[in-house]
């Protein structure tokens, strides 16, 4: 029989995976959308449209548009500064 402590420490590693795999969406979103319409041109209801949830869940995610664009930006510099 599993203990309650089992299911709970399976419910936070699902809830972490749905976390992971919400902030992967925004970023993919919103990297493409500033890529295409620059800054100003997007908006995060432009960016939770395309990654499919609320604006509220892009603000849970990251504090503000500007937080968002630095993490897009350095996630899409990443590859060079690897190498």
């Amino acid at each position: 029989m599993a203990k309650a402590s089992d299911d709970a420490g399976s419910f936070q590693g699902t809830r972490r995976a749905g976390k992971a795999a919400t902030q992967e969406a925004i970023l993919v979103a919103a990297t493409g959308l500033f890529m295409e319409r620059g800054y100003e041109g997007t908006t995060v209801a432009d960016v939770a449209e395309r990654a499919g949830v609320s604006r509220a869940t892009v603000f849970w995610h990251f504090s503000d548009k500007g937080g968002l664009f630095r993490e897009a930006f350095v996630r899409l510099l990443t590859p060079f500064r690897d190498s």
